[in-house]
């Protein structure tokens, strides 16, 4: 969320990659004024790179 009457700031690009590193099922909250709604962060980054897909399985 932002300050001094922003309203809601979606995040950057890279804190959008770290969010979908390290939490790939969150909801982010994005929009403006009555338009506000959460999405997964994935649709954010449609094409990101997901680390945890690039992983060796150690077993």
């Amino acid at each position: 969320m932002g300050d001094r009457d922003r309203g809601v700031v979606p995040p950057c690009g890279r804190c959008r990659q770290v969010l979908l590193d390290y939490f790939p099922g969150l909801g982010v909250i994005v929009g403006e004024g009555e338009d506000v709604r959460t999405v997964p962060i994935a649709e954010l980054l449609p094409v990101g790179y997901v680390w945890a897909d690039h992983q060796v399985d150690a077993r």
